[in-house]
């Protein structure tokens, strides 16, 4: 199946990694159907709305070799960034288990080795990271405070926001909010 032409445009794919984005997207619907992890049940709006949104972060990812996927839900955007970039390391965080389970299910059926899955609220997350990349997930105000702790000094959040992002970027002076590539919404970077 070809790529849609927003993943070309947005990343350098090989023939094996569009073809793991598409199953990816297949897996995603498929566990859908039992779990609630996405409000987009339509495999076309899907490859915008999941797949090309999450490859608008490449860009702003730099040079980060940690990444933490923060309310990752039904591991998006963590799990086409991590298909696009098989040589860093991605961490699933997201509280509800019976999520983290089907993105286990899924890394596993699409044998990503560099993808670790962790079930918890991110207070109570461990780690740090080189950046932590989010969408749908919360607020900017509770984001900033979520990732805080969770970022090594010189990382960077990384928000998908709608159109309301340039209100929820305001308070915080040092973010700089880009136009995203596909739809209607922003990125928000956040410099820690």
């Amino acid at each position: 199946m070809p790529p849609h032409p927003l993943w070309t445009e947005l990343a350098d794919l090989t023939l094996a990694q569009i073809e793991l984005l598409h199953r990816h997207l297949d897996l995603l619907l498929e566990h859908n159907q039992r779990l609630n992890l996405t409000a987009i049940r339509d495999r076309q709006l899907g490859e915008v709305r999941h797949t090309a949104d999450a490859l608008t972060l490449l860009p702003h990812l730099g040079d980060a070799s940690s990444i933490a996927d923060l309310g990752s839900g039904g591991g998006v955007p963590g799990v086409p960034l991590a298909i696009a970039l098989p040589h860093r390391r991605f961490t699933l965080i997201d509280s509800v288990a019976k999520k983290m389970d089907a993105c286990r299910a899924m890394i596993d059926t699409l044998g990503l080795s560099n993808v670790d899955v962790i079930a918890d609220r991110a207070e109570n997350v461990d780690r740090k990271f080189d950046a932590v990349v989010a969408r749908a997930v919360a607020p900017m105000k509770k984001l900033v405070a979520w990732s805080k702790p969770l970022l090594n000094d010189g990382g960077v959040l990384l928000a998908l926001k709608g159109r309301t992002g340039p209100e929820e970027a305001a308070p915080f002076k040092q973010a700089t909010v880009h136009r995203s590539p596909v739809g209607d919404g922003v990125i928000i970077e956040l410099r820690h």
